[in-house]
């Protein structure tokens, strides 16, 4: 079960997918299914809590949730990015900016068309985890689709604001 906290941070990622897919014009389906790569993203890599890390020091002056006393090596955030291969620890520590570097990475990999892979391997392609084949994101696929399914319309009527 996620706290009011963690649906509050993955549902900041899906408004920044929802504007995304708006200013692309993407397909409906198109946005949808990027929003489930997200989700499912996030729920794998930080259950929807934001991380700083004692191994990027700076990491700990952006707004976060949880601050472990061991570090992922240099992730940080809602997608456990590592500094500075994504980015600054403030853009991997803000979950706009996190979701927007996360979501480019896709499309440059042609990842946010509808099926264009399985769910769970369009995420690997990505985030690159120990689990080379993705599996701990295809863990996360039942989760995912029940949180977009609350969640989606509302973040595609935010971004319409």
């Amino acid at each position: 079960m996620l706290s009011s906290k963690q649906k509050q941070n993955i549902d900041r990622c899906l408004v920044e997918v929802a504007k995304i897919a708006r200013k692309g014009k993407w397909s409906a389906k198109d946005a949808r299914w990027t929003g489930l790569l997200v989700v499912m993203c996030v729920l794998d890599e930080s259950n929807g809590w934001i991380y700083a890390s004692p191994a990027v020091p700076e990491s700990r002056d952006y707004p976060h949730d949880i601050m472990p006393t061991k570090g992922d090596h240099l992730s940080v955030g809602l997608f456990q990015q590592q500094v500075p291969m994504w980015g600054t620890a403030k853009d991997c520590m803000a979950p706009e900016t996190s979701t927007w570097k996360f979501v480019s990475a896709l499309m440059a990999q042609g990842l946010t068309r509808y099926r264009s892979k399985r769910s769970y391997q369009a995420v690997q392609a990505v985030q690159r985890s120990f689990d080379s084949r993705g599996y701990n994101y295809l863990a996360q696929l039942p989760r995912a689709l029940v949180f977009l399914k609350g969640h989606w319309a509302k973040a595609v009527a935010e971004a319409a604001k």
